[in-house]
């Protein structure tokens, strides 16, 4: 994976971003300088891009901009997060918390953020699960601990199958998306839950498995 921090992006918030010919010019040049490749378009998989929301400091470039996030409340008295990182999104919840608690004198115990395990970690103190050891290394590496709750908990046929050859992606963690994680759509599955679709040609040959998965569970 080859990636920029981040450019100015301005004009409208697309729904779906997409990098530019521009970016990924850049990338391939950076690369082939550096390691004496000779890299091109064609030789590109998947590309994709994302949006980074900074608060407004009034600096000239967004490489300036502090990736620090605030915590303000409006005036009917709502609550917001603004800027931050993905990766500190426990810690920026603790923040806005601790200051609703604060600020409205509400009566809670202290937060426990910090030390609650992710769900799928091995300290986290839920149900007892069968061993992790005979799954697929790609299935354990995802889900953790929840590996083993991923197969055994799916109904569709051949859950150990994966989704198309040359994806570690099973038929069960597809349905586990849709019954485990909110998934409603294809791209759902496709594109938010294995991330399948970064690249074209795989979105394409896993669609309707994901379609079949969906039509199952309604």
């Amino acid at each position: 994976y080859l990636g920029l921090t981040d450019e100015e992006a301005p004009g409208p918030v697309p729904d779906v971003p997409q990098p530019t010919s521009a970016e990924i010019s850049f990338l391939l040049d950076t690369v082939n300088t550096a390691l004496g490749t000779a890299l091109s378009t064609a030789d590109v998989r998947g590309a994709y891009a994302g949006l980074r929301p900074l608060i407004d400091t009034g600096e000239g470039r967004t490489a300036d901009v502090s990736r620090n996030h605030a915590v303000v409340e409006s005036e009917s008295g709502v609550f917001s997060v603004i800027g931050g990182k993905l990766t500190e999104y426990r810690h920026m919840a603790q923040d806005v918390l601790d200051r609703a608690v604060r600020l409205r004198a509400l009566s809670t115990a202290a937060c426990r953020t910090r030390d609650l395990p992710l769900i799928g970690a091995p300290t986290n103190p839920g149900p007892q699960v069968p061993s992790a050891a005979a799954l697929p290394a790609s299935l354990v590496l995802r889900y953790g601990a929840e590996a083993p709750n991923v197969l055994a908990s799916a109904t569709c046929d051949r859950p150990g199958e994966t989704v198309a050859d040359g994806i570690d992606v099973t038929r069960a963690e597809f349905e586990y998306a849709i019954s485990h994680e909110g998934a409603l759509t294809v791209e759902d599955i496709v594109e938010r839950r294995t991330r399948i679709g970064l690249v074209a040609h795989d979105r394409d040959r896993v669609h309707e498995v994901a379609r079949e998965l969906l039509d199952a569970a309604e």
